[in-house]
């Protein structure tokens, strides 16, 4: 459904790293407006993205890309096509541990809401 909110498909921990994979089905979904704790790489993988960042103007990306998002910072993420993938990833061994040892409704939640503050969350695979 257009104008939906991004679909979580993957996350994981790796070497410090922890990357949570987004899928957009339709043009004009959204991952609404939201901040995190930590500085973020955004990796456009597929499709193209408008990017709105507190403090720019709105711009369009292409895959591949790489979006940088400082801490606290609120960013909004809008599909210019049908099937675009996009991944997020943190530079943290913070939560690893934790992470591994919450049961799966709140290990639901913490990626709905820990990670990205000030949003409706994502939708579970």
């Amino acid at each position: 459904m257009s104008g939906s909110i991004s679909k979580i498909v993957d996350h994981g921990f790796f070497g410090g790293m922890f990357w949570r994979e987004h899928y957009f089905y339709k043009k004009g979904d959204v991952h609404k407006g939201h901040t995190h704790e930590l500085d973020h790489a955004t990796i456009l993988i597929k499709g193209s993205l408008k990017v709105n960042v507190e403090g720019e103007e709105p711009y369009e990306v292409s895959a591949p890309s790489v979006i940088e998002i400082s801490r606290e910072i609120m960013h909004e993420f809008t599909a210019l096509e049908d099937n675009t993938i996009y991944m997020c990833v943190f530079a943290t061994d913070k939560y690893e541990e934790t992470l591994f040892t919450m049961s799966k409704e709140q290990k639901a939640n913490f990626l709905k809401r820990m990670l990205c503050k000030d949003c409706e969350g994502c939708s579970e695979k």
